[in-house]
């Protein structure tokens, strides 16, 4: 069914109708399908049998096929594909009924609830591939919220990308309750925040060393429960994990 997505482009909404495009996974005849999980704060590495290699962060689902290493499904959490290029038999990521397609890549992808994050490091991938590709290429990220049907490219440092396997969450822009899920993706703290603190925007980078409640204090503008210190915006909670 078509659907109506706005572009965001340099800060002006571009309207596009654009066909959803729901790729059918490409299953083997005898389908050798599985799921692999991670808790919050644990990773874990999948190499597949082309060569693929996909990090993962905590909190992720990720499906795949021991029959056709050439597709896999990102149902929530992140991940980083380091991709072995085979140019007549493409690499496809789906994620509900949105999908990229590898050209020779390593990317990183995030889904949270409705909001797919696509980022590169290396190469080039195609998002939504078929008549209305977007080619994304090295330094670029994508944010696509099917909440409101808009998709919006932007710029990200290349070191940035998968920054989380090395303790560094780096944001541009984010909402402060994207900032509470990648935490919590990456070292299991449940950091929450006060409703009218959670939409706002947060540019900067958390370096993760174990210790939660500095962590936050440290990397963001809010003061962790019990916390003191000078800060510009009270209401984030770390709770669990501490």
């Amino acid at each position: 069914r078509p659907r109506r997505w706005t572009w965001a482009v340099g800060g002006t909404a571009i309207a596009a109708g654009i066909a959803a495009l729901v790729m059918p996974l490409a299953m083997a005849p005898v389908s050798a399908a599985y799921t692999v999980q991670t808790a919050p704060g644990e990773n874990r590495t999948v190499t597949l049998a082309d060569g693929t290699r996909i990090d993962m962060n905590g909190g992720t689902t990720l499906r795949l096929d021991r029959n056709d290493p050439r597709v896999a499904s990102l149902d929530a959490g992140e991940a980083v594909f380091t991709v072995h290029h085979d140019s007549a038999r493409p690499f496809t990521l789906h994620s509900r009924d949105l999908a990229v397609q590898d050209v020779g890549t390593v990317f990183d992808v995030v889904r949270n609830n409705k909001r797919l994050y696509v980022a590169v490091a290396e190469g080039a991938v195609s998002f939504q591939p078929g008549r209305d590709a977007l080619l994304l290429k090295a330094g670029d990220a994508l944010v696509a919220r099917q909440d409101i049907n808009q998709v919006e490219r932007v710029p990200v440092a290349i070191d940035a990308v998968g920054g989380w396997r090395s303790g560094r969450l780096t944001f541009n822009g984010t909402p402060l309750v994207e900032v509470a899920a990648a935490i919590r993706r990456t070292n299991g703290a449940d950091v929450r925040f006060d409703t009218d603190l959670s939409a706002r925007p947060f540019t900067g980078m958390v370096r993760l060393t174990g210790d939660a409640a500095k962590d936050i204090h440290q990397g963001l503008p809010v003061t962790p429960a019990g916390g003191h210190g000078p800060t510009t915006q009270p209401g984030a909670t770390p709770e669990g994990n501490k």
